[in-house]
């Protein structure tokens, strides 16, 4: 934590502003052809148990690359050989000062046996893997509601509308000619 004062534009002085200093985060949208992986763990912060994207700290060594790869390996046992990342946001930026950087793959795999540190495995880590197609309707009932899970979802989903070809898409998928 880190306690400011802060001058605001018109002005006022705000004595006693709190910001919580946080690592940067990767998340990961892990494809291997129609599925992906979501973990599924106790967060004490809300006390509940969350359905998520693979995501965690990027380390000081680390680029977001080096760290989606990691904590999806460590997180789910899946690979990712190839992951572009497709844009960065801030988690908070009115309390926190991290970035997450969402990153996408479409050629991973699963690979073996999570490697979970030991508070991952005390909250019961689980990997839940889903359709591609079922991921907007977790989003939109709320089943995945953590905010960096939600807005890098949506930013993937729309990343891979904009970039995947026709001729890839299933044929139920395939816009009709005019």
């Amino acid at each position: 934590m880190r306690r400011d004062q802060v001058r605001l534009p018109d002005g006022v002085v705000v004595n006693d502003y709190y910001v919580c200093v946080r690592p940067d985060i990767a998340i990961v949208v892990a494809l291997q052809d129609d599925r992906l992986p979501l973990v599924r763990q106790y967060k004490h912060g809300v006390r509940e148990i969350t359905l998520e994207l693979p995501a965690g700290m990027i380390q000081s060594d680390e680029t977001p690359e080096d760290a989606g790869r990691r904590e999806l390996r460590e997180e789910t046992g899946w690979v990712a050989p190839t992951l572009t990342c497709i844009g960065s946001f801030h988690d908070d930026s009115t309390r926190n000062t991290n970035r997450v950087y969402c990153l996408v793959s479409r050629d991973a795999y699963p690979a073996g046996a999570q490697q979970l540190d030991p508070h991952e495995a005390a909250g019961g880590l689980e990997v839940v893997e889903v359709p591609l197609r079922g991921l907007a309707e977790l989003l939109a009932t709320g089943a995945v509601r953590t905010q960096s899970s939600v807005a890098a979802a949506y930013r993937a989903l729309a990343w891979l509308a904009e970039t995947t070809s026709e001729s890839d898409r299933p044929i139920a998928d395939r816009r009709s000619p005019s």
